[in-house]
């Protein structure tokens, strides 16, 4: 085998391997949503049981706009109408906890986010009104090295 060939199968694995990182923080991050619901729609633990499976198995391929779309729907056929902003603050922190929890090994649920989603913006001033970020781009939320106002280094 030669050294071409080597490097090309070395960065086919990293691929694999990442690919199936973000796989399984995406299926994390629909659980953890899909129990928060379960919270909001007062399930008790087998329907909560049921409901937590059946919805992580039928959103795996969605796109986070449909997967919006359809706990939304879960939320209202229950009586639990959440505006589109709480379910989209509520998916970015499930996707920060799955992501934490793929880097650290543990699982760090700990209940729902309580304040407003507050966005920054390229100065590092908070901006309440920003539209949902998610996936790739939530990342992308603040710039490196922005502090908001207020916050010590």
């Amino acid at each position: 085998m030669t050294t071409f060939d080597a490097r090309e199968e070395a960065f086919e694995r990293q691929f694999v391997h990442e690919e199936d990182k973000r796989f399984q923080e995406r299926t994390r991050r629909n659980r953890l949503l899909a129990r928060w619901a379960c919270a909001r729609m007062e399930l008790g633990p087998d329907a909560a049981s049921r409901f937590t499976d059946t919805f992580v198995a039928q959103t795996v391929l969605l796109d986070d706009e449909a997967l919006l779309a359809r706990l939304a729907v879960e939320l209202a056929a229950a009586g639990a109408d959440e505006p589109v902003s709480v379910l989209c603050r509520e998916m970015q922190r499930c996707a920060g906890l799955a992501r934490a929890e793929s880097r650290g090994g543990l699982a760090l649920d700990q209940g729902s986010s309580l304040e407003p989603a507050r966005e920054f913006d390229e100065r590092g001033t908070i901006s309440t009104n920003a539209a949902c970020v998610t996936g790739s781009d939530a990342e992308g939320a603040m710039p490196k090295g922005a502090m908001p106002k207020g916050t010590m280094p």
